[in-house]
């Protein structure tokens, strides 16, 4: 697991900070913050090394928490953002509790992993998803008293009114697209990727199968991509509307991160402002 980013919070400040931990298969992320204002304080991003098994993804998440003083340290909340893809949106009709389990190993295969649900009023809709135990022991270990939520829960809190919308958070090797299709919500996947053109192919398949123009749908970009990479080159030849994501505008932000594109950094900020 390597350092994507490291920005420490300042000497100077609040003492109600928050933490926020960001897990998933493709990386795992820290945000320090204070809330009334919100205030990013800091922010730490690691990257993960492809096809880790869980044991692997835990004893990593151990060795860089263990190995950071500033996550050490005591904070008035924790909430721990799973942003695994083992996770499956079921409107309110079809909601059976008691199958939550069977339904998520017929979908990603068999598991003793944890079951969680976050109700999505805006949507009528329940977020089901697992994290696996050894991972979350670990993170209970360190973290105590949190708070479980899944990403998407937090992200589909965004309004996208009437607009059609590919929302894609690029991560180390993988991207999280959100489909919104005139105002809405039609598709939440994971896609690894090796290469741009797979992103391209992935992006292309989701219109063609939502009849959707890809001169006409906005394609949002956050997370580890600018307009001098690969990637976004790649896209641009078939994608004429892109736009880079915006952090809230009514935060206050470490001096540190307003060097870096606001982008980057976008996706950690929203959700850190909706716990």
């Amino acid at each position: 697991m390597k350092a994507a980013f490291k920005i420490f919070p300042s000497q100077n400040n609040d003492t109600d900070m928050h933490l926020l931990v960001e897990a998933g298969a493709q990386s795992i992320s820290f945000v320090i913050f204070s809330k009334s204002p919100l205030k990013i304080i800091g922010l730490l991003i690691f990257n993960i090394d492809k096809d880790l098994l869980p044991m692997e993804i835990a004893a990593e998440i151990d060795n860089i928490i263990s190995s950071e003083p500033i996550l050490m340290e005591d904070y008035a909340s924790y909430t721990i953002a799973s942003n695994f893809k083992e996770s499956v949106l079921v409107p309110e009709k079809y909601f059976e509790r008691d199958s939550n389990a069977a339904m998520l190993d017929l979908v990603f295969g068999g598991s003793k992993a944890a079951v969680y649900v976050d109700k999505i009023a805006s949507y009528n809709i329940n977020n089901v998803y697992r994290i696996e135990n050894i991972i979350m022991e670990v993170l209970e270990e360190y973290f105590s008293g949190t708070t479980n939520v899944h990403t998407t829960s937090l992200q589909l809190k965004k309004e996208n009114l009437n607009d059609t919308t590919l929302a894609c958070i690029i991560y180390h090797n993988a991207v999280k697209i959100i489909l919104h299709k005139d105002g809405k919500l039609q598709l939440v996947k994971y896609f690894s990727y090796n290469v741009a053109l797979d992103v391209v192919y992935y992006l292309l398949n989701i219109c063609k199968q939502h009849d959707i123009s890809n001169e006409k749908v906005v394609i949002s970009l956050s997370g580890m991509v600018d307009e001098r990479s690969n990637l976004y080159n790649e896209i641009y030849k078939y994608f004429l509307n892109i736009r880079f994501d915006a952090m809230p505008v009514d935060a206050i932000y470490n001096e540190d991160i307003l060097k870096y594109p606001s982008h980057f950094f976008s996706h950690l900020s929203y959700l850190a402002s909706c716990v």
